[in-house]
């Protein structure tokens, strides 16, 4: 992992320093030119101190680097509907024996604003698949997810509310929905963030889970173009419960305790 970070801050010191192409120019040379492509095109490197999903380590105490490509298009042929898609990637590790190192998602949708009584409302509607590499061919790791949200800026915060379902979540799991708001506050330079969720599984025991509350809060900024955010999530679920199936350890027990960690990320 210290070899990794430090690739990382190296590449990203060469970017930093290296001589500046004119965009004309690089896009001229390209085999396909970004100007031709509707849409907008971006990318995001992040690293953080420990990776959590719906308040759940992912890295086991472990610092994660995460990155992704997205691309968006704000109309399609005319109509007040957009696209989006991407890709995203973190290292992960359940130690539950998977053998895995690996979670990339692949997702897209539908997004767009509508404005009843002129109050804009945003929402998004799509698809993610979770995808796991190196797991065991039986483990059913990888899952998918029917995704909504619907997002409201009333001024002095902005509401996002969003549901997740899966019909058959991480590891064969079965039926699972997930429920969560999150209000984002803005506090001179910075944006405080409290969020609350609650994740249901039709088989808990496969899970290694029992259904959960989960709640946290961030605080962000920008610094030299970087974000910058240290947060803390909690769950409802005790660790003589957490990554266990059947009274067998699948996994680290503290993964559902609480956790202060730290995230620094830049898009492109």
């Amino acid at each position: 992992m210290k070899c990794i970070v430090a690739i990382a801050l190296a590449a990203a010191f060469v970017a930093a320093t290296a001589p500046s192409v004119r965009a004309d120019d690089a896009d001229d040379k390209a085999l396909i030119p970004e100007k031709d492509v509707p849409g907008k095109f971006t990318a995001n490197v992040g690293l953080t101190s420990e990776y959590l999903f719906r308040g759940i380590s992912q890295t086991d105490d472990s610092p994660a680097i995460q990155g992704g490509f997205d691309w968006s298009l704000d109309s399609l042929a005319g109509t007040p509907i957009g696209l989006y898609a991407g890709v995203w990637g973190s290292n992960v590790n359940f130690h539950s024996g998977t053998g895995n190192s690996l979670e990339t998602d692949w997702y897209g949708g539908f997004q767009g604003t509508v404005s009843p009584g002129g109050a804009d409302i945003t929402w998004k509607l799509g698809y993610l698949w979770y995808q796991y590499f190196r797991a065991p061919a039986h483990s059913n790791m990888d899952y998918g997810e029917i995704q909504a949200a619907l997002g409201h800026d009333f001024g002095p915060a902005a509401l996002t509310v969003s549901y997740a379902y899966s019909a058959n979540f991480f590891g064969g799991s079965g039926d699972a929905h997930w429920v969560s708001a999150k209000v984002d506050i803005p506090i001179w330079k910075f944006t405080l963030s409290p969020t609350v969720g609650h994740q249901s599984i039709q088989k808990n025991a496969v899970f290694g889970v029992p259904d959960y509350w989960q709640y946290g809060a961030a605080l962000t900024t920008k610094i030299a173009g970087f974000d910058m955010s240290v947060a803390v999530s909690d769950t409802d679920v005790s660790s003589s419960k957490c990554n266990v199936s059947g009274g067998v350890a699948i996994g680290p027990s503290d993964a559902c305790d609480v956790n202060v960690f730290f995230t620094v990320s830049r898009t492109f």
